[in-house]
């Protein structure tokens, strides 16, 4: 190897982006650099260089900061193979630092020097771009941790979940197990409603990148519409009696605890339903929208702990409101356009609750909430010509009475 070194010397000292593509072509089975010849790759058997790569991350991780950040840069290229045990155990040292120091009111531990939130950042990408749904699944625990702020400003906060939010693709996402699937997604929705822009605009684009299944979506809108549970708060993560059936997720609310006001939560989460028009068997949510929008109609205490949880809340209960209640509106509608005339999803048809909107549509304070639902039983013909028709009587006359008020 430093017979190959010494061969590309002139090149390496004349662009310094030289030897990083040379460990690249070295120690990787694929390389498409115009820098360094291809053949460079095939000088060494696959044990072989696994024994290089081996060796220099054991020398790398004995030496400070700034030097291992160096060696770790010339060799990424190398990919998901650099993700030894001894290198897993740096990344996780360096989140748990991060989390001791940035996270938690005790500064429990020494802050982040530069080169170590640049090495954390450089794993993390590596974590992102893992070849098999084995690594994917074992690099789930670190995306996880990085996509947490709790509200801090700090660099060494912000740059790892950047890095997260940039490089996590749709493949690697579908890769990790459910529980992992459901805990990012959690962290998503928190961060889309982030004080920061550019984290905030960073977790847009990622959740418009990934694939979401219904399953992950109904896990989250579950407890907000069951009565067990009673309130939003206990949905994100209140330590709140809990019935049997959710106890499973007390994994889920202890990662995200603290960390979300519900308003936003909940506003977040109905906004991504709406934007989310690729969700795998979207259909299937309509149950539990309609759910959630009786609550919205007829528990006003419900409301109001929801808003009570939201400490410092801008939004009064009425404006709430009246946003949640127009935004399920509009994604039922969505669906429900979606559906048109697609018979084999008109089997959902039963789970409109048009006796709720024709009850609601006039009595609703807000005119726009109104004209929502009068637009929804409209697009329900398709579904449910004859339910609507069954009603047409009722409709027009609160049409006519919305009108007059």
């Amino acid at each position: 190897m430093l017979f190959l070194i010494m061969q590309q010397k002139k090149m390496i000292l004349s662009d310094i982006n030289v030897l990083a593509s040379f460990f690249t072509s070295l120690l990787s089975s694929s390389s498409e650099s115009l820098l360094v010849q291809q053949a460079i790759g095939k000088r060494f058997n696959e044990s072989t260089r696994k024994d290089i790569l081996n060796f220099m991350l054991d020398h790398a991780l004995g030496l400070p900061a700034h030097a291992k950040l160096k060696i770790l840069s010339l060799i990424k290229g190398a990919g998901s193979k650099l993700m030894s045990s001894g290198v897993e155990s740096l990344l996780n040292d360096l989140l748990e630092n991060r989390r001791q120091h940035y996270l938690k009111d005790g500064k429990l531990c020494p802050k982040l020097s530069q080169s170590e939130v640049d090495i954390l950042c450089l794993l993390l990408e590596i974590c992102t771009k893992a070849n098999s749904s084995d690594e994917a699944r074992d690099f789930g625990k670190f995306i996880v941790e990085a996509l947490r702020l709790n509200g801090a400003e700090e660099t060494a906060v912000l740059e790892p979940c950047m890095t997260i939010l940039r490089n996590l693709s749709s493949s690697i996402y579908g890769s990790m197990k459910p529980e992992t699937q459901e805990l990012i997604f959690r962290n998503l929705l928190i961060l889309y409603r982030c004080p920061n822009g550019g984290i905030q605009n960073s977790s847009r684009d990622t959740v418009l990148r990934i694939s979401l299944n219904c399953s992950i979506v109904e896990k989250i809108l579950d407890p907000i519409v069951d009565p067990n549970t009673c309130s939003v708060a206990s949905a994100h993560g209140k330590k709140q009696k809990r019935s049997v059936k959710n106890q499973d997720r007390n994994q889920c609310d202890d990662a995200t605890q603290g960390r979300e006001n519900p308003l936003l939560f909940l506003s977040a989460f109905l906004d991504v339903l709406l934007m989310k028009k690729d969700i795998v068997n979207r259909t299937s949510l309509v149950g539990p929208l309609f759910k959630l929008l009786r609550l919205t109609f007829e528990n006003e205490e419900w409301m109001l702990k929801a808003h009570k949880a939201s400490s410092g809340s801008s939004q009064s209960v009425s404006d709430f409101t009246a946003h949640i209640q127009q935004t399920l509106l509009l994604t039922l509608e969505d669906i429900c356009v979606s559906i048109g005339n697609d018979i084999a999803h008109k089997d959902v048809g039963h789970k409109y609750d048009l006796q709720l909107l024709v009850e609601h549509a006039c009595s609703s304070d807000d005119v726009v909430t109104s004209n929502y639902a009068f637009s929804l039983i409209t697009a329900l013909v398709k579904i449910v010509p004859d339910e609507v028709c069954a009603r047409t009587s009722d409709i027009l006359t609160t049409m006519g009475k919305s009108t007059l008020t």
